[in-house]
């Protein structure tokens, strides 16, 4: 029974989806949405390459992004905003430089972007409903900054991680970075890291991304052995002749 009623659930989620739907992507295909839910006073916390916070997904005019930079010193790597429209906290691991500030790569802002991202009207005071627009128009971020100019990741301990997204009201995390290969099914003191968080705070839940290498055998990011969490993978119709 409960997989038949997740099985309509996705059904409900995706309507559907046919090439007319795909090409009209504001259209019908959003029920959540219609019954107004779209994340309002909801926070989730991510770690990533960084946001671009001058994108039009997550701009605000009250907060210029080259003044939030200079607000990152070597001892304040954090920056609470609790008026911003889209980024409630903005901070960088402790061991961290202010220049981590931002996302060269972009892969941060694209992620954001999915999960929360939209443009705002002026002239309705509210997101604006376009293809771009993420599955929680109304949420807000609180985000941690873990790459040095969008390349490599430096990811903290993971209960720093998590607590720190806690801290400001986040009870959901999604987390899109890990390691690949042979190496990636083990469940190791990363993943077991997320499980310890989760059974000490038994109302929040990860969303981990479970990577991108569907044409491999091992096609788990290592985080994505977490016991405790919503594993997300995303695959492409991919013909394979050999």
């Amino acid at each position: 029974m409960f997989l038949l009623l997740a099985t309509r659930g996705v059904d409900a989620v995706l309507g559907n989806m046919d090439l007319t739907r795909y090409r009209n992507l504001t259209g019908d295909l959003r029920p959540y949405w219609k019954a107004g839910i779209v994340g309002n006073d909801v926070v989730i916390g991510v770690a990533d390459t960084g946001i671009d916070m001058g994108h039009c997904s997550f701009v605000d005019d009250a907060y210029d992004p080259l003044r939030l930079q200079s607000l990152f010193t070597n001892r304040s790597l954090s920056v609470l905003m609790s008026t911003h429209r889209k980024v409630v906290q903005y901070t960088i691991p402790p061991y961290a430089q202010p220049d981590f500030f931002g996302d060269l790569s972009g892969h941060g802002t694209h992620v954001c972007g999915t999960i929360a991202g939209a443009k705002f009207s002026s002239a309705t005071g509210d997101f604006l409903n376009s293809v771009d627009t993420g599955a929680a128009p109304a949420a807000k971020i609180s985000f941690m900054d873990t790459a040095k100019n969008g390349n490599q990741l430096y990811i903290p301990s993971i209960d720093y991680l998590l607590q720190t997204h806690y801290n400001v009201g986040a009870r959901l995390s999604s987390d899109s970075w890990g390691t690949d290969g042979a190496s990636s099914v083990v469940y190791d003191y990363i993943s077991q890291a997320f499980d310890l968080f989760a059974w000490r705070n038994p109302g929040f839940l990860s969303m981990i991304a479970a990577g991108n290498a569907v044409q491999i055998a091992h096609t788990l990011l290592v985080v994505a052995t977490v016991k405790y969490k919503q594993l997300t993978k995303c695959k492409e119709n991919i013909s394979m002749e050999n």
